[in-house]
């Protein structure tokens, strides 16, 4: 959104697009990549441990964090909130991406700062 207001939708657009490369380059052929609405992506992880999904987190917040994201002669830096939700057991889609959702949530609540959560669900 702040890219959208500040450059205008061109720029917004070119950077979903840079950034949607950096998270299908920098996760497994077997992840799930998706768009879920504005400026939020799921990134599933399918069979991965608990420890896994923060390595994977962690790479993808420093990715993120250190890439400059170009529009014409413009580049700008960015940041990123992690919500993580995991399971022991069998869940269905919706109840893991609502838990994800908490998740994200608390992140965003912390102003300045890229924080990851974790939500067991």
């Amino acid at each position: 959104k702040k890219i959208n207001d500040t450059y205008g939708h061109l720029a917004g657009d070119e950077f979903l697009r840079q950034f949607t490369e950096l998270l299908v380059h920098n996760t497994r052929s077997t992840d799930i990549v998706a768009r879920l609405g504005g400026e939020e992506f799921a990134v599933v992880l399918p069979k991965t441990c608990r420890k896994d999904v923060y390595l994977i987190a962690e790479k993808i917040k420093e990715i993120i964090e250190t890439n400059k994201f170009r529009f014409g002669p413009t580049t700008y830096n960015m940041t990123i909130s992690i919500g993580i939700s995991t399971s022991y057991y069998p869940i269905n889609a919706e109840q893991l991406l609502k838990c994800a959702d908490q998740a994200l949530y608390k992140a965003k609540e912390i102003k300045n700062s890229v924080v990851t959560y974790e939500q067991i669900c």
